[in-house]
């Protein structure tokens, strides 16, 4: 059986971009200490049980305490601010963004208000307004290595690569020891082609943390790409002892011993990242193919209906499902999948389709 197949291996980025809601600021009564002399004293009381309420996820009060502050004191900014917090905690996002906004208008330096209207904007789906804010953000916060991050996330979504390059190294300059910049810094690389570069940050990565799974993960299919197959093997086995729950690196190991012609451990391998999850489709594709290289076709096919199954536009699925009916003398079946997968954008499908003559068979 020499006919190529379709199996699929992952990159992933890491994403760590949960950086919103900060620790409330805290004022006490002596303001004057605090810079806070202009601010009376039962505003500042208030405030203080709001910070109260705040601390015991009791939002509706804590914004009912911020706003009583604020009809005393309307240009009190941290009551403003932690009352933007409280409306987040109660999913009241026009509400926390008014007063983000409220906030910046009394603050312009204000940066994590801007940064908050960035994740805002990005949960309304507008990605080119959150870049916009948390480039103000960082502007003014230059060597916050969070809102670096958080930029450099949009920019490599936007496939702007050399922008999210520049953003992750500059959360990097800000802080060294940042793993999440590394990896995603590297799969910006390799995205630009720049194999050897994406690598080395990998590398980085899982050296700043060594339970650091999706980067080891990321380090192996790189280091496959790069030809590298046995040293993919190890990071892909390193993901797993960080993540034993890691399905993709258990997938993407399974790929790299297909790739060894190690089809039994490819085979477990597979089977363990369906196990983990039960609806992957991948890596029920991956089985079929490796069924195949051990002319086990039945085994094959059944596998390659399941993945088809749990997603019926997964084109290579339908070209190795082709694979395994040709070799069961289903001609037909395979023809109908190999053009299904060449509808799907599959090119292995339309050049099987081509060489089996299945316009002529499809026509009888």
């Amino acid at each position: 059986m020499t006919k190529n197949l379709a199996l699929l291996v992952f990159i992933s980025l890491t994403f760590f971009y949960s950086f919103g809601q900060q620790d409330p600021e805290m004022v006490v009564a002596k303001g004057a200490e605090l810079g806070e002399n202009d601010i009376p004293l039962e505003a500042q009381e208030f405030f203080n049980q709001g910070i109260d309420a705040m601390e015991k996820e009791d939002y509706q009060k804590a914004v009912s305490m911020f706003t009583q502050a604020l009809e005393l004191a309307p240009t009190f900014v941290k009551s403003i601010n932690n009352r933007a917090y409280a409306q987040l905690g109660m999913a009241n996002k026009n509400a926390a963004a008014k007063d983000f906004k409220k906030v910046i208008e009394l603050d312009p330096e204000a940066h994590a208000a801007f940064y908050e209207l960035g994740v805002l904007a990005l949960e309304e789906g507008d990605q080119d307004k959150a870049i916009s804010k948390f480039k103000k953000a960082l502007n003014i916060a230059s060597n916050n290595h969070q809102y670096a991050y958080v930029l450099g996330v949009q920019y490599f979504l936007t496939d702007q690569f050399d922008l999210a390059i520049e953003a992750f190294s500059q959360s990097i300059r800000s802080d060294k020891s940042f793993a999440p910049a590394f990896n995603d810094r590297g799969s910006a690389y390799r995205a630009k082609g720049d194999l050897k570069s994406a690598i080395v940050d990998y590398k980085s990565a899982v050296e700043k943390d060594k339970s650091f799974s999706l980067a080891f993960d990321n380090l192996g299919a790189a280091l496959q790409e790069n030809g590298e197959n046995k040293a993919a093997i190890e990071a892909f086995s390193n993901a797993i002892r960080a993540d034993e729950k890691n399905h993709v690196a258990f997938n993407n190991r399974g790929y790299a011993y297909f790739l060894e012609e190690n089809y039994e451990k490819a085979i477990a391998d597979f089977k363990k990242a369906i196990q983990l999850l039960p609806n992957y489709a991948i890596a029920y594709n991956n089985l079929s193919g490796a069924y195949i290289r051990l002319e086990d076709f039945e085994s094959a096919l059944k596998n390659a209906n399941l993945a088809i199954s749990m997603d019926d536009q997964l084109g290579f699925a339908y070209c190795n499902r082709g694979i395994a009916n040709e070799m069961l003398r289903n001609e037909i079946e395979a023809c109908r999948d190999w053009e299904t997968a060449s509808s799907l954008g599959v090119n292995l499908g339309e050049k099987y389709y081509q060489s089996s003559a299945c316009a002529v068979l499809l026509s009888e």
